[in-house]
């Protein structure tokens, strides 16, 4: 089974290539491209609507949601 990973990050450039190169090492990626869209997706994987990630790589500063 892959790993899972969820990956929180606004730039769409950015987040493109990290995502293939992660799934290219045999991730699952959820990728959040928000604050709000993290938070629902975190949300989710703790009420166990979803899988949990066995990982999370985040941005700090995210539209709608920042934890500076």
């Amino acid at each position: 089974m892959k790993k899972r990973v969820f990956f929180f990050e606004d730039s769409k450039w950015f987040a493109k290539d990290q995502i293939a190169m992660l799934e290219h090492a045999g991730f699952e990626v959820e990728w959040a491209e928000d604050g709000n869209a993290a938070y629902t997706l975190m949300h989710k994987a703790i009420k166990g609507e979803i899988p949990p990630p066995d990982a999370i790589i985040t941005d700090v500063n995210m539209p709608t949601y920042d934890i500076s």
